[in-house]
């Protein structure tokens, strides 16, 4: 391979790696989710609700795997903000008091929160969701 292309193909994975390590080290901050908290998913997963929590309350999945998250007329589900303009799967016009599923489609990090317990800066009950090739 010649040298000026070697050069090239490695300040573009550099520059991808960067994104991808600023992009995992912003995630830390939601629902309290730090990196070693996440629970690898599988193609089909459900987050319940225990108590005043969610279980697990932050996942890794890839794309395409399904996600179900447990709600209720006592645990209404809300989305978090967009993160990064990517649209929040479970965002909505309104709560929701029935679980909902979802296939997740997108890569990106997406934040849920229960309206009676938890709040949109992740605090309470709460959780996130990566999504990652």
């Amino acid at each position: 391979m010649d040298k000026s292309k070697l050069l090239a193909s490695l300040a573009i994975v550099t520059v991808s790696s960067f994104a991808c390590v600023s992009a995992f080290a912003q995630i830390t901050t939601i629902a309290g989710c730090k990196p070693e908290n996440y629970v690898q998913g599988e193609a089909t997963n459900r987050i319940a609700t225990q108590g005043s929590s969610y279980t697990p309350k932050c996942l890794r999945i890839k794309v395409g795997s399904t996600v179900i998250i447990q709600a209720s007329q006592h645990h209404p589900l809300i989305a978090m903000p967009d993160i990064n303009n990517i649209k929040n799967p479970f965002a909505a016009s309104d709560r929701f008091t029935e679980s909902q599923s979802r296939v997740m489609n997108t890569i990106g990090v997406f934040g849920y929160f229960c309206q009676a317990h938890g709040d949109a800066e992740g605090d309470g009950m709460a959780g996130a969701i990566i999504v990652e090739q």
